[in-house]
Parts: C-alpha cells; structure tokens; sequence
C-alpha cells in the first residue's frame, strides 16, 4: 500500500490513489504563493480514476498551543479556497510537469472532500 509522510503523520493510500504536497510543490512555491498571501493546504489526494479529491489540513497543536487569531476553520476554509484557485490556474500555466498534470487530474473530480486533522 502506497504511503505519504506530512508533518510526521504517515498516510497509507490505497493502490492507484496520487498525492501532492501541494504547499510545497514547485507551481505553489514558486508562482502562486506570492499571489495575493494565498495559502494552501497541505495535502491534495485524488483517488484512483479520478473520483475524489482529498484537500487535507494537518494541525498539530500538542506540543504548542495555537496563537492566531480567529476561527481555526476559517483559516482552513480560506486554504481550501486558495487551492482550489491554484489548481485551476495550475492546470493551464504551471511550468512544471508534476504540478501541471496532478491539477488537470484533481479539477477533474466529481467530488471534493475536506480533512482537518488536529
């Protein structure tokens, strides 16, 4: 079973199932991010014939405690937005193959679905 590492966290997927740490893939980093303070969320997994696409957020708060202001999922609503911009946009003009090919593939899925890990 395939498997990606986040933030310590180890995510075991099933077969045929594709992830991109988009917030620290090259399209985010070197393009969108500097767009407007957008933000992006930490995980994108699109599961095998394009069915879903997983958007997840990781909050790790046991070893110190959170200190911004306001809603926590507010802060995850704006990422969510902010990447399904990115993908869009990413699927027409990003340089790069992997980011490139991962967001014709995501904004070709029938749904979307939205994991706040804390």
């Amino acid at each position: 079973m395939p498997g990606v590492t986040v933030d310590r966290f180890r995510f075991n997927l099933p077969t045929g199932w594709a992830w991109l740490e988009y917030d620290k893939c090259t399209y985010y980093r070197e393009h969108f991010n500097d767009l407007a303070s957008s933000k992006a969320v930490d995980l994108l997994v699109l599961s095998s014939e394009r069915a879903e696409l997983w958007m997840v957020e990781i909050k790790d708060y046991r070893r110190h405690r959170r200190t911004k202001p306001g809603s926590l999922f507010t802060e995850v609503s704006c990422k969510v937005r902010d990447t399904l911009a990115g993908l869009a946009a990413g699927r027409l003009v990003a340089n790069d193959p992997i980011s490139r090919d991962f967001a014709v593939d995501a904004m070709q899925a029938c749904r979307l679905r939205v994991a706040l890990l804390f």
